[in-house]
């Protein structure tokens, strides 16, 4: 299957500048590209991108676009560098809209790629956006017909929660409106390796494992 590379023809203002938003057509933000948080019920957010260093990648690996595999929902993600040094691309969804024989566009946002050792995490916000939110940890891998791959392990917002009151990762669970939501504070080496002291709950895997395969360029 292949598809074109539609051209980022907008104005982009860079990370911490702000943009008026523009509105969604026919709710294609799915949160953060076809990744679907909504599936557990709840989004982590950050304070800041999750990882304690920006991630060594190789751009070409990264960039294209990505659909959910096995998914017929018509959503792609499509992923562009901005800054390979600290690991930041640009992301839209695209999706086609069949009562208006046109492909539409999400709002723009930043995915910030960083790592902590051997594993590497994403995060994301949208253009004007101060709040960030995690996606759990993500591993980009080569396949043998020479495609790529994005593995994606989502974060299990009742462990971290968990993990919040017993006093071993920073953050607090925020209830108004009639709303949830977890919020990480910013993490030390230490935190990290509560993380991986608790891998088998932290992260879900599973049917929970998300992946999405790079089309053809």
């Amino acid at each position: 299957m292949k598809t074109v590379m539609s051209s980022f023809s907008f104005f982009l203002p860079a990370p911490g500048m702000k943009r008026k938003g523009t509105p969604l057509s026919n709710k294609i933000l799915l949160i953060l590209a076809i990744c679907l948080l909504t599936l557990i019920g709840c989004l982590v957010e950050s304070q800041e991108p999750v990882g304690e260093t920006p991630a060594s990648i190789n751009p070409r690996e990264w960039e294209g676009a990505w659909v959910l595999k096995d998914s017929d929902a018509g959503t792609t993600m499509i992923l562009q560098i901005f800054n390979p040094p600290q690991g930041i691309f640009l992301m839209k969804l695209k999706k086609w809209n069949e009562k208006k024989k046109q492909e539409e566009y999400s709002e723009t946002s930043w995915l910030y790629l960083r790592q902590s050792g051997d594993w590497l995490f994403a995060s994301w916000r949208k253009v004007g956006a101060s709040t960030f939110f995690w996606e759990g940890r993500i591993e980009n891998r080569a396949m043998e017909d020479g495609g790529r791959v994005l593995l994606l392990w989502l974060p299990n917002p009742d462990k971290i929660h968990a993990l919040i009151k017993e006093g071993l990762l920073p953050g607090r669970w925020v209830r108004e409106k009639g709303k949830e939501q977890l919020i990480l504070g910013p993490l030390l080496p230490k935190h990290y390796q509560v993380m991986r002291d608790n891998e088998q709950e932290l992260f879900f895997k599973g049917n929970k494992l998300e992946i999405l395969v790079r089309l053809a360029r």
